[in-house]
């Protein structure tokens, strides 16, 4: 089936080689992605299409996240501060992402 346009090209309807389906739309610079929790196309792309009003909303709002994800901070692997310990991203009790980094000699 491949992938989708929807909304004049704005957001990008597709599968990832599963029964549902997922969508992604650029938004300031940044991309964004989800899924839509969908097998019908019909319904994912009226997912996708509120979706993205909302990211726009909250943008609009100034609400939008743009903070780094634990992803990003996974990839710089560790940090050594000049204290010479070595610092790892922490994710908080609620499995969020966050400020405060795991320090160790």
């Amino acid at each position: 089936m491949g992938s989708h346009e929807i909304l004049g090209g704005k957001v990008n309807v597709y599968r990832r080689g599963g029964l549902t389906w997922h969508c992604s739309a650029s938004v300031k610079g940044r991309q964004y992605r989800t899924s839509t929790k969908e097998t019908s196309l019909e319904q994912a792309k009226a997912f996708a299409e509120d979706w993205y009003l909302g990211l726009r909303g909250k943008l609009a709002a100034g609400i939008l996240k743009t903070e780094t994800t634990f992803a990003l901070l996974a990839k710089a692997k560790s940090v050594t501060h000049v204290s010479g310990m070595n610092c790892h991203p922490s994710l908080g009790k609620d499995k969020q992402l966050t400020t405060m980094m795991f320090c160790h000699a």
